[in-house]
């Protein structure tokens, strides 16, 4: 699957001059690392070769709905010296040729550090309503800029380490332990069929807290997101390779069918040339 990301980025940005480097976490230790080199190392062939190529492969497992988080939160000293962060859940979530150019538009100079507003935001991802009045990000693929408010500890209760405080481990404590005492409460919504919506579990809702009590600016990733799943069909909707097309104009093609995706490549090569 690396090899189809890889390959799917090449296509999609025709030159990954712009990507200063790749960062690959797993935090499943039965996976050999020579694997896991051997996986990073197809981001380094012809048309995809960022700077820096990295790995942190670690034993330290936070859970299904954790595990993301902490996995932004732990890697803050490799982020926090960057000037933006494209952040995919997997290999399995492609930028799309649509999705390419209106990113290269957003991180195209403008990098002031500590500056946020609608023109610089904080964070683009994907919003979502799943609760009635209570908006969602998708954790499938997102932007972010660490010296836009993503780097304060404002409001970490737990001891921290100099320089490792940002929102994202304040939202990894959220999820692994709930709420300190005395610490702000969130708004929590009833479902119709009366389930209350758990914010110290759901990694998608604990996004929209980072937004509020950080007071960050968060933008809509123009385009929005496609997903396929089980079925391969020659007439299934597919990313075009220029924005402007009508057809598939989303920025985040996710599917989990890998076939689907060779095939995409494999009619587009001569895009690549």
């Amino acid at each position: 699957m690396f090899r189809i990301s890889a390959s799917q980025l090449r296509t999609s940005t025709k030159s990954s001059a712009w990507f200063a480097g790749v960062l690959l976490i797993c935090n499943n230790p039965k996976l050999d690392t020579r694997q896991l080199l051997s996986w990073i190392g197809k981001y380094a062939e012809p048309g995809v070769r960022p700077a820096y190529r990295m790995l942190i492969h670690t034993s330290m497992n936070m859970g299904y709905y954790c595990g993301e988080l902490h996995a932004l939160a732990a890697s803050i000293r490799i982020w926090r010296r960057f000037a933006w962060v494209l952040y995919t859940s997997g290999p399995d979530c492609m930028l799309t040729p649509s999705g390419a150019s209106r990113l290269a538009k957003w991180v195209k100079g403008g990098n002031e550090p500590a500056r946020h507003t609608p023109e610089h935001p904080s964070f683009l991802g994907f919003p979502f309503l799943s609760i009635p009045g209570q908006r969602r990000w998708a954790m499938d693929m997102f932007v972010f800029w660490p010296h836009r408010g993503f780097l304060t500890q404002a409001a970490n209760v737990g001891p921290n380490d100099a320089g490792t405080g940002s929102a994202w481990l304040n939202a990894t404590r959220w999820c692994l332990f709930g709420w300190a005492p005395g610490e702000l409460l969130p708004v929590i919504h009833v479902t119709k069929a009366g389930a209350r919506a758990d914010y110290s579990t759901i990694p998608e809702m604990l996004l929209n807290e980072i937004r509020e009590r950080f007071e960050l600016t968060f933008g809509e990733f123009p385009g929005g997101g496609g997903y396929q799943f089980a079925r391969l069909k020659d007439t299934a909707e597919q990313p075009a390779l220029t924005w402007g097309r009508k057809r598939f104009p989303q920025s985040l093609w996710h599917s989990h069918n890998h076939t689907a995706v060779e095939l995409w490549i494999d009619r587009n090569v001569s895009f690549l040339q």
